[in-house]
């Protein structure tokens, strides 16, 4: 309820930067309308369903020492798990969604990151001067790589240990052309 409150509640700002990265023309012909509103359900009931299911390694690992956590209320591994440095970092966030909201809400915080990676992505690559078709072919790259769309809804590290990375490159791009500007 709380995460749906949050994202309600920030969905109009949301939205504007959606726009303002693209520029998104308006859709006069009809056609273009259903032909735009049937890839955006198609894109997005695509990528409902790469998160109907977890990964070997996700449910074994990521997500089984984060429930031993949240049921234990201690920080536990399993017995010589070797993945104890990548779990440390999504076990203590995973064990308090698993506490305040249940297993499901867990997997969706990999989700939030994911939209994360995607915005800023845009922003840097507007930044940096891509142009429409440009930012375009990059979000059909992120929306089309396995690579990436397969991590939403999983529960591993990748998207988590992602987003602060890239919003640091973005930091950093903006600080540099302040200082070039001057």
């Amino acid at each position: 309820f709380i995460l749906m409150v949050a994202l309600l509640s920030g969905a109009k700002g949301l939205i504007t930067t959606i726009k303002a990265l693209f520029h998104l023309p308006r859709l006069e012909n009809k056609q273009e309308q259903i032909l735009f509103w049937v890839s955006v359900l198609i894109t997005f009931s695509t990528l409902l369903l790469t998160s109907a299911r977890i990964s070997y390694d996700s449910s074994a690992i990521y997500f089984s020492d984060a429930k031993i956590t949240a049921y234990t209320g201690q920080i536990d591994f399993f017995t010589n798990d070797t993945f104890v440095a990548s779990v440390f970092q999504t076990a203590i966030q995973f064990a308090v969604m698993i506490q305040a909201f249940g297993d499901q809400s867990a997997r969706m915080l990999s989700w939030i990151f994911g939209l994360v990676i995607i915005i800023i992505s845009l922003a840097l690559g507007k930044e940096v001067g891509l142009s429409k078709t440009a930012k375009l072919f990059l979000l059909i790259l992120l929306l089309t790589s396995t690579s990436f769309v397969d991590l939403f809804g999983d529960g591993k590290v990748d998207l988590m240990s992602t987003a602060p990375a890239i919003a640091a490159i973005y930091w950093i791009t903006i600080q540099n052309k302040a200082q070039s500007a001057n």
